[in-house]
């Protein structure tokens, strides 16, 4: 039998999930950002992607930030990092590349971009820019879950 014959038997449904980030200082609080997530499970690996819009009630907090993933990464070994894209869009004119990696609680990832001189910098209330309405923030991963008992 060849690997053409074979059909994949499972189906994969798309799930929402509501994106949020926290920051580490004073809380950042979504007021009427849109926030938008999807993620696909098959097996043990978890596809994301995820959108943010900045309303003009959005709270920025104080900071950097972290964002929620819809189910818990396995983090097991430690050393190993599950890293995916990220774009920061400042109100249209300024798209700033960065990416996101799922950090030690499996729960939630970081958030960077690269400033294009000191390497990869946390993204916070004021960086890349100072967040403002209509801005954008877009991340895709792809990770291993935690085993389920």
């Amino acid at each position: 039998m060849t690997f053409a014959s074979h059909r994949l038997s499972t189906q994969l449904t798309a799930r929402n999930f509501l994106p949020v980030l926290v920051a580490s200082g004073s809380a950042w609080a979504a007021g009427n950002a849109q926030q938008f997530g999807n993620y696909v499970r098959f097996g043990d690996l978890v596809f994301v992607t995820a959108r943010i819009v900045m309303g003009d009630t959005t709270t920025f907090g104080t900071g950097n930030y972290t964002t929620t993933l819809p189910v818990a990464a396995d983090v097991s070994g430690g050393e190993l990092r599950t890293v995916g894209r990220a774009f920061f869009n400042n109100q249209g004119t300024n798209v700033q590349p960065g990416q996101i990696e799922v950090i030690a609680d499996g729960t939630s990832a970081t958030l960077t971009y690269d400033d294009g001189v000191n390497a990869l910098l946390n993204v916070g209330a004021a960086a890349p820019f100072t967040w403002a309405d209509t801005d954008v923030l877009v991340f895709q991963l792809v990770y291993q879950s935690r085993a389920v008992s």
